[in-house]
């Protein structure tokens, strides 16, 4: 019982403590010649990155797709609201959309020439693109059509970020500006910060962060009110620019940028205390720095793209965020999971009507316990997806069952462990 309960207990704190294993540099189609700007994964296996060139991996990025990018012009963001339906934004206004999983794409016209730098849909008509100038677009049919938004107050920057957690809530962030809206975008407030900052992150409707700026010094603050008021973290030290930041958790997250300390400090820095305190992540020998643009975690694994054609994959326990969340069911759900059979690792996905506290837990077949993923948890309403490891649990080959409780929902699922 004892050796039982301690494997359960160090299960759980590798979980919650998102440990991270030394990343690996992938090997893409334009290694060494393009820069990446922007990389979104659905899950474990399926993924984009985009930039210069457009590439699409369905393994993990053991393999990858050449697909020449629409237009030829480079592209800043990328988001993908299902397996097929994708939208990329770029230079001179661009949006282009696909519905093939990015085979072929078509161009919407956005009705304007600025730069855009951001998009994000809640569904597949609702999304919204941002740029350069303050510019924000919106479309409720899918991209079809494209209104620019007006708002009471001036944003004069660059809106670097536009994210939502939920159908309702979200943030734009430019410069020393950010805005939210409670509504889904139809008004948005204006709320001020006291320094520039370079990137915004909101795990939920409450909890989220930023990395403020000031001469060569980069910090995080975080707030626990939705934005309205910021307390101070810490420090983060040798970083000149900073990109992308991507929280997980309260707790568990990563930066990336450019360091000015050259090849010495990694352009990837990771916290596992909320901000406090960041250390650099080990990047593989040999490698010789460079700028790191974008950021993703996704089922446990994190993907950092930049400069010189530089993609990096490490391990990244834990939940995915409401950042990468973008789907809003009617009813309680508990997917198959994937793949199945699996060695050592799968993907569970589920959805939520409502904010619910949840556990999901996995059984043998005599009905014993042997690993909680999630344990009475408070989640969003949306879609989730958690990546379960058997091998931190020791799990020999065999049939197994994971359960989810959420309020008065139960559903159980059958899974095969095949070593």
């Amino acid at each position: 019982m004892f050796k039982y309960s301690f494997l359960v207990s160090l299960f759980l704190f590798i979980l919650c403590g998102s440990v991270y294993s030394q990343w690996q540099q992938i090997t893409t189609p334009h290694t060494s010649n393009t820069g990446y700007k922007a990389v979104f994964f659905r899950d474990a296996n399926l993924g984009w990155i985009t930039g210069g060139k457009l590439i699409k991996t369905t393994d993990g990025g053991t393999t990858w797709t050449d697909i020449p990018a629409p237009h030829g012009g480079e592209y800043n963001s990328i988001f993908a609201i299902s397996d097929q339906k994708l939208w990329m934004v770029g230079d001179f206004g661009r949006i282009v959309h696909s519905t093939d999983g990015g085979a072929t794409w078509i161009t919407q016209n956005s009705l304007v020439q600025n730069g855009l730098t951001s998009v994000f849909f809640t569904d597949e008509n609702n999304g919204w693109a941002a740029g350069w100038e303050g510019t924000l677009l919106r479309t409720t049919n899918g991209g079809t059509n494209w209104v620019k938004q007006t708002f009471t107050f001036t944003f004069t920057n660059e809106i670097r970020t536009v994210f939502f957690t939920d159908a309702n809530n979200g943030w734009l962030a430019a410069g020393s500006k950010y805005a939210k809206t409670t509504n889904g975008g139809t008004t948005w407030e204006q709320v001020q910060i006291s320094t520039n900052f370079d990137d915004i992150h909101f795990v939920n409707n409450t909890v989220g962060f930023v990395l403020t700026q000031g001469g060569t010094e980069r910090s995080a603050s975080r707030s626990t009110d939705g934005g309205l008021t910021w307390t101070y973290r810490g420090q983060i030290q040798n970083f000149y620019d900073i990109n992308d930041i991507h929280f997980v958790d309260e707790n568990n997250g990563l930066a990336v940028g450019w360091s000015f300390v050259l090849a010495s400090v990694p352009g990837i820095k990771r916290t596992t205390d909320g901000g406090t305190t960041w250390t650099n992540e080990t990047l593989p020998a040999g490698f010789m720095g460079g700028e790191f643009y974008a950021l993703t975690i996704k089922d446990g694994w994190a993907w950092a793209v930049g400069e010189s054609g530089v993609v990096m994959k490490g391990q990244f326990g834990g939940a995915t965020s409401a950042k990468d969340e973008n789907s809003y069911p009617d009813n309680f759900t508990l997917e198959q999971n994937y793949p199945n059979p699996f060695n050592p690792g799968t993907t569970i996905r589920f959805s939520l009507p409502a904010a619910s506290e949840v556990t999901l837990s996995v059984y043998d077949i005599l009905g014993n316990k042997v690993s909680e993923i999630i344990s009475n948890e408070l989640k969003e309403s949306g879609s989730h997806s958690v990546y379960f490891d058997a091998a931190k649990d020791q799990l020999k080959s065999g049939v197994y069952f994971y359960r989810l409780t959420a309020g008065s929902f139960t559903e159980t699922r059958k899974f095969t462990l095949l070593k």
